[in-house]
């Protein structure tokens, strides 16, 4: 019985580290600054509002960056798959939220940002956006948001996070 218990836990735990680790595909390894399991920000300058808590965490084997993010203050919550396509060759992105948003993008890493490019799939059209992320020498993370208007791109939002539970 004991054997049996034991080749369950190893088996449990080969499988999870499988899932969710591994070594990085190479074409993902802009996201490395960012992968942790919380990170929690505020908009920028209004650190008194909301709470964003979000993970960006390896997944299947390294193939794959699962991003999550929650804001309960508003019972938002998203999660995106980032991938390499090896047909497109380029880092692409696949992304639902709770508000109905399907989007879909691609991502390149310039300047050790992460620069996302997005567009609605369905069922709600919204402009052509972009998000960039960043991790400056302090430590935290940005979340930079643009829409693009007939006039160029114009910023919505800036979220700067911390590492675990602390303030931002």
């Amino acid at each position: 019985m004991t054997k049996i218990v034991i080749s369950t836990c190893v088996l449990a735990a080969a499988v999870s580290f499988s899932a969710a680790g591994g070594e990085l595909n190479e074409h993902l390894s802009g996201f490395k600054p960012m992968l942790a399991e919380r990170w929690v920000g505020h908009y920028s300058p209004d650190s008194e509002g909301m709470t964003h808590i979000v993970s960006w965490q390896p997944m299947l084997g390294g193939q794959a960056v699962r991003f999550a993010k929650n804001v309960p203050e508003i019972g938002f919550s998203m999660e995106t798959w980032f991938f390499w396509n090896p047909t497109n060759e380029r880092v692409e992105l696949f992304s639902l939220t709770s508000k109905g948003h399907v989007t879909q993008g691609t991502v390149a890493f310039p300047s050790g940002t992460v620069e996302i490019h997005l567009w609605e799939t369905g069922p709600i059209e919204t402009p052509q956006t972009r998000l960039i992320f960043r991790v400056d020498q302090d430590g935290k993370l940005y979340d930079e948001f643009f829409r693009r208007t007939n006039d160029g791109w114009h910023r919505g939002h800036l979220v700067i996070y911390t590492l675990g539970d602390g303030d931002s």
